[in-house]
């Protein structure tokens, strides 16, 4: 039998998706499953990297005010956007060793929140598959907290 594990602690953090693979899993499921492990470590990757997310988050939301979601307002908003001053931002938010990450982070923000998906997401594979329902992992589980 096959299988997807993938489990991760680092200080207080800790996740840990696994599926079993077996002759009635579908590739979509399968999918599915990598979206989500794919989706945490993003998730937990940019807040461990250094950057100040919230200034990058105001930026983009600057640039998004009243736009709606299409093409030619990706154009337009990547024509208007003005080099030094996007630079100027993502320096604010991080250093110049981290950079890379930087604009990789206002890159996805810009287009998640104009409603376009940079990756497969759990979200966009329960939309088109709305049958699909990861199973839990099989173990015990504490008392719901209060």
């Amino acid at each position: 039998m096959d299988e997807i594990a993938f489990s991760a602690k680092y200080k207080e953090w800790i996740s840990i998706k696994k599926m079993d693979i077996d002759e009635k899993t579908t590739p979509p499921e399968v999918v599915h499953m990598l979206s989500n492990v794919r989706e945490s470590i993003s998730r937990k990757a940019f807040e461990l990297s250094g950057i100040d997310k919230g200034k990058i988050d105001a930026y983009v939301l600057g640039l998004i005010k009243g736009k709606r979601k299409g093409y030619p307002t990706l154009s337009e908003i990547f024509g208007g956007m003005k080099q030094n001053e996007v630079r100027g931002v993502l320096l604010s938010a991080s250093s110049e060793q981290l950079l890379p990450i930087a604009e990789t982070y206002l890159m996805r923000k810009l287009l998640t929140s104009l409603g376009y998906n940079a990756d497969i997401s759990g979200e966009m594979m329960s939309k088109i598959y709305p049958e699909l329902k990861l199973p839990k992992p099989k173990g015990r589980f504490g008392k719901k907290k209060e």
